[in-house]
């Protein structure tokens, strides 16, 4: 399956993508997605229920806790932002719900969208991970070349 369209769940991913030079088929990101200056003009399909720019570190973070002991969603779907999008593909991660978009807004964009896109999971917890999930994005992209170099790169300045 070639993919045309693609939603970033992940400001990793998105900033990725663009080193990728696959910015052309990314149609959807996050609302913390601001790198490259670009990214900002992606459709917004994730937003958060916390207002981060009012408020300090320690505040987020309480709140935070506070929404998820509850069991309150941190992450909104924009539904139409999605719908509008129409991803064959949405990137992101299943470490940290407090850190990104998670498994439920995942599930709902699939409920919602009319053809159901593949769904990649980037994981990784040390450097060899982050640059095999490098490879893994290129390859399911068919951007293998560029991120041949992009990890070709990072291994040299790991090795520095």
């Amino acid at each position: 399956m070639s993919v045309k369209r693609i939603v970033s769940f992940l400001p990793s991913a998105t900033e990725l993508l663009y080193e990728l030079e696959a910015d052309d088929i990314l149609f959807g990101v996050t609302h913390e997605c601001k790198y490259p200056e670009n990214a900002k003009t992606k459709l917004q399909v994730i937003n958060s229920v916390i207002n981060s720019e009012e408020m300090s570190s320690n505040e987020i973070d309480t709140k935070t806790c506070q929404l998820l002991n509850e069991g309150k969603e941190i992450f909104i779907l924009n539904e139409k932002n999605m719908i509008k999008a129409n991803p064959d593909l949405i990137i992101t991660q299943e470490t940290c719900e407090a850190c990104a978009a998670h498994n439920n807004q995942v599930n709902k964009a699939i409920q919602i969208l009319p053809n159901k896109p593949m769904i990649h999971s980037m994981d990784p917890h040390n450097l060899d991970e982050i640059v095999k999930s490098v490879n893994e994005i290129g390859h399911v992209i068919k951007k293998e070349n560029i991120a041949r170099k992009i990890t070709e790169s990072l291994t040299d300045r790991i090795k520095i």
